[in-house]
């Protein structure tokens, strides 16, 4: 187990690296497509050295922002206040904040820049939908990642996604509906520009599925160990796997956080095939399979 979480970690700073270099090499082609001065390029650098800096110390708070989430209150939550408690002594870590998101569908999320600055957050649909049993092995999932140290480069990686993203939308307008006269030597360049902005965003969801899916097999694996109960985790996987309800606030930065990724569903309860083909989550029925697996080896 901790070859597997040193193995992430050096997997998720490379995938972090990689997503930093994509963003600044994106800014640079549309500086030099958009030929503003020598000074906007350092400014460009400077910045995309900076942002991975300022998301390491925002990173809870933008999530917290961009899903809603209220902080969590004893009259309202006192069964989550109790377990959370409860895992954080059996981790050892420091109780993390524990915040509530009012939406119907059954999900939950961590995150927080380290364990001193954790994050836990639970829809009122998990709340509703869940027994004791389930809801301890979503939130042993959740103060795995934490423990883990993977809920930082998960926020950092999927918020430079998101940023990425835009820009290429943003440059491939320019690019497209310029009207500037352009010299004979700009033509590889626009050229250069469109295949990046066409491809930055592509690139950009790959690494941050190939980090995602990872992360959460690992933390499936680890929350078993730490409630020492595959069953609570293994019924939380089929209950979210059955249920059809879509979460209401979806935002980039978030999506890739929750322990379901809260993609569209189709007709079948089935995420469609393009959230299929960039999904930062494995299947569930392959989640379960894990777990069974680490069942019967305990066995």
């Amino acid at each position: 187990m901790i070859r597997r979480i040193k193995a992430n970690q050096r997997k998720a700073f490379f995938i972090l690296l990689l997503s930093t270099t994509l963003l600044g090499f994106l800014l640079y082609l549309l500086a030099l497509y958009l030929q503003l001065p020598t000074t906007y390029l350092v400014i460009i650098a400077i910045l995309t050295m900076l942002s991975p800096w300022f998301l390491y110390y925002n990173s809870d708070k933008i999530v917290i922002k961009a899903t809603g989430a209220r902080p969590a209150t004893k009259e309202e939550s006192a069964q989550l206040l109790n377990i959370v408690e409860e895992l954080a002594i059996a981790t050892n870590l420091p109780l993390p904040k524990i915040y509530i998101v009012d939406d119907p569908a059954p999900n939950a999320f961590a995150t927080g820049r380290n364990p001193e600055h954790g994050v836990v957050a639970v829809t009122t649909g998990l709340l509703a939908k869940m027994d004791r049993e389930a809801l301890q092995g979503v939130i042993a999932h959740e103060m795995a990642h934490i423990q883990n140290r993977d809920t930082l480069v998960g926020t950092i990686v999927a918020t430079i996604t998101s940023a990425i993203v835009f820009i290429s939308d943003i440059g491939l307008r320019l690019a497209l509906g310029s009207r500037r006269e352009k010299n004979s030597s700009s033509g590889p360049l626009l050229i250069l520009a469109l295949v990046a902005v066409v491809l930055a965003p592509i690139g950009a969801m790959i690494l941050r599925a190939t980090h995602s899916r990872s992360r959460e097999s690992l933390a499936d694996a680890t929350a078993v160990k730490i409630t020492r109960n595959p069953q609570g985790l293994k019924r939380a996987l089929q209950i979210l796997a059955n249920d059809s309800t879509e979460i209401k606030k979806i935002s980039p930065s978030s999506s890739a956080l929750w322990i379901e990724e809260p993609n569209p569903r189709n007709s079948k309860n089935r995420p469609s095939f393009i959230s299929r083909l960039y999904a930062t989550h494995p299947p569930i029925e392959e989640r379960i399979r894990e777990i069974e697996a680490i069942e019967k080896s305990a066995i």
